[in-house]
Order: C-alpha cells, then sequence, then structure tokens
C-alpha cells in the first residue's frame, strides 16, 4: 500500500509536494492544493478515498486523536482507555499493556509502570493463557488505569519543525530513562528497564543512558543536541571527553567500561557532525520515567497462597504483640527475615516496627550478645 500510494503521488508533482503519506493516511498542505483535488486524483488510478477531514475540527491519523487548541495542534490517545476483566490471564495482562502504550511517541510515567506489571505477571507465568491470582497484580492495574484516567500521560504537540534538540537523561535502580524534546515540546521519550540482577555502578548506568538519548536523537535527524543530566560523573566524562581538554579521570573497577562508552558517545558525534553540549542539573523531566510507587516495589513475589502466619491486622498498621507472635513463630530470626514474613501479610508494615520487637525480645537478648565470653590470651 506505501508503494502504491508513493507511486501515484509521483504521477502528479504538484499532488506529490502537496501531501504527505504513511500506508493508507495522507495529509494534504491546502496552502499548495485543495484536498478535494487530491482525493480525484487518487480515484482517477482506481482509489477511492473517504471525505477529507481537517485536523483542526479532530480526527484521527496514525491511531492518535489529533484536535486544535489554543496553541495549535494537539495529539492525544486515539481510544478508550481499557478495563481490567474479571478473570485476569497472562494474555489479557500483555494486551492492556499494549493498548496503554502501543505506538504512542510520548507516555511518561506510564512506561515504567506497564512494564513492571509485565515484568510481574512474566514471573508468575510462562503461559498465555495461565490465569494469575494474583490480587497485588490486579490491583497495580487498577491504580495505573485510575491514574490514566483523571491525568493521561499520553498527549502532545502535533507540528513540530526544528534540528535542535533538548534531552533529558536519568537513571535509577529500576530503569534509564531518556525524553526527547523540541522548542519545548517533548516529542518522544523511552525507558529501558533495568535487570534485576545489574550489578553495574549506577555512574556508569547513567553513561548507557546518554548513549542511547544520542541514537535516538539521531532517529530523529538532529543536529544540535543540548543534554541535561543529574549525574556529576557524567557530567565532567563526557565533557571533558568532547572538548578533550582533560584525561578520564577515574579509577573504578569499570573504568574500561567508562572508556569504551566515552569512545562510543565521542565517534557517534564526530561520524554525524553534531553539535552537542552538555548541562549539569538538579533534577530533569527524565525522572518520572524512572520511578514507580514504593509499594509496589515492596510487594512479595505472590501472594495467591495465604499467609504462613495468623496475624491480626488493625487499620493499616500491625499491633506489636501480633509482630512478636510473627517473630516467634518463624524461629526468632532477625529483623529482616521477620520483616519479610510480616510483609506477606500486610505490606505496610514499618521497619521500626519489627526492629522494637526483636529488640525487646527476651530469647534474642539472652543469645545475641552472647553472655558468656572468652578471656583474652
Amino acid at each position: 500500500m506505501t508503494v502504491i500510494i508513493q507511486a501515484i503521488r509521483r504521477q502528479d508533482e504538484a499532488v506529490q509536494q502537496a501531501t504527505s503519506s504513511y500506508i493508507d493516511d495522507i495529509y494534504v498542505n491546502e496552502s499548495l492544493m485543495p484536498a478535494q483535488k487530491v482525493k480525484e486524483h487518487f480515484e482517477s488510478f482506481g482509489l477511492t478515498c473517504k471525505e477529507p477531514e481537517r485536523l483542526r475540527d479532530g480526527t484521527k491519523v496514525l491511531g492518535l486523536r489529533v484536535s486544535g487548541s489554543a496553541d495549535g495542534l494537539r495529539w492525544g490517545r486515539g481510544g478508550d482507555v481499557p478495563e481490567v476483566p474479571t478473570s485476569v490471564m497472562h494474555r489479557c495482562v500483555f494486551s492492556i499493556c499494549g493498548k496503554l502504550v502501543g505506538h504512542f511517541p510520548v507516555c511518561g510515567w506510564l512506561r515504567v509502570a506497564m512494564v513492571a506489571i509485565k515484568r510481574r505477571a512474566t514471573s508468575m507465568s510462562t503461559g498465555w493463557d495461565d490465569e494469575l491470582r494474583d490480587p497485588a497484580l490486579r490491583k497495580m492495574q487498577e491504580e495505573t488505569l485510575a491514574r490514566v484516567s483523571e491525568d493521561d500521560p499520553v498527549r502532545g504537540k502535533w507540528c513540530i519543525d526544528g534540528s535542535k534538540f533538548t534531552v533529558w537523561v536519568d537513571t535509577s535502580s529500576l530503569d534509564l530513562g531518556v525524553a526527547l524534546a523540541v522548542n519545548g515540546s517533548i516529542v518522544e521519550d523511552a525507558c529501558w528497564l533495568r535487570p534485576e540482577n545489574d550489578t553495574r555502578h549506577i555512574n556508569l548506568a547513567e553513561l548507557d543512558a546518554t548513549v542511547k538519548v544520542v541514537n535516538l536523537a539521531l532517529q530523529w535527524q538532529a543536529r544540535v543536541l543540548h543534554i541535561l543530566t543529574d549525574s556529576t560523573c557524567v557530567y565532567r566524562w563526557t565533557t571533558d571527553a568532547l572538548s578533550g581538554k582533560a584525561r578520564l579521570a577515574t579509577k573504578a573497577s569499570g573504568e574500561m567500561l567508562i572508556r569504551r562508552r566515552l569512545a562510543t558517545v565521542t565517534e557517534t558525534i564526530e561520524e554525524y557532525n553534531l553539535v552537542v553540549d552538555v548541562t549539569l542539573v538538579q533534577s530533569c523531566r527524565a525522572d518520572r520515567l524512572t520511578r514507580m510507587p514504593c509499594r509496589w516495589l515492596d510487594l512479595p513475589k505472590e501472594m495467591e497462597e495465604p499467609a504462613p502466619v495468623n496475624c491480626a491486622v488493625v487499620g493499616r498498621r500491625f499491633k506489636p504483640n501480633h509482630v512478636a507472635d510473627v517473630h516467634c513463630q518463624s524461629g526468632q530470626s532477625g529483623v529482616n527475615r521477620t520483616l519479610y514474613f510480616a510483609r506477606l501479610v500486610d505490606t505496610c508494615v514499618l521497619r521500626k516496627d519489627v526492629e522494637s520487637v526483636v529488640r525487646s525480645c527476651e530469647t534474642c537478648k539472652s543469645i545475641d550478645p552472647v553472655p558468656a565470653r572468652w578471656k583474652k590470651g
């Protein structure tokens, strides 16, 4: 279809200059040619078109809903927000995530939320038709959909022009996040979830995000690139590498890995004749791409089975004596293990409550510290 439409456009030079197409969607610049005349041109070659729709009046283009506003044309989500089905299957979870982020270039905080939900679903089941009986997974989906209904981050400016890009990069222990903007409007964002067993230092991960954002900017044919980062090390490394005024000042265990990434950045910039400068900021607009609710990170891996111990919950907090019951039934374990078992019942248990119970436990005090000590010598 793409080849056919492009071939028909080339039959008339005026039509080719006034139109831009992607698969079967044709965008017409009516300052050069009326849309009705373009329709007649395609009908002469046997292709029927629907009646032209003006973007300012609101229409759907490439799966996006485009409409006019006070500051020009804006695009948003083209369909309705899906609902969580009664029976949650592995296939349904990925289907909902695909509908929420799909092909949208800007998704903000929704990207990392969807990746976290899919990772949890994958850790619980490998079959597409397996039913996931996890209350926590359902709660994560419902919370996300409710937030999207109130404030959908899938939106942006439709008409973007320019080769000067401002890019934000940020990294957390969870993922890497980047955001590209032209004239103050974000045109694309992306995030990459880090592996659970990732042992890379945070500074090395920040440098990885810089490499990714340069590659992303080249896809937009950027010529001037302004990188904003909140990492002092990345700012110093990239500035020294681009200016050539100083050698790499690091003796970290990953020194050679850092040098290799900096060489990749500098060689890419030289190859594509980019003008790049780096600025250190306190925080950046990519922060939202690397954050998710802390309560999601503290959820146990499986909540389908009942808790191994019986503990009463009062409101959103445990009573101290019930934390003590968990401590005794878990074999007089330490703070970390007691906290783990307590949070299987209620994720709102605080570490300070557990520390208070373990510190006041008579059995634990009798063996730690050891009452009898060896004499010196």
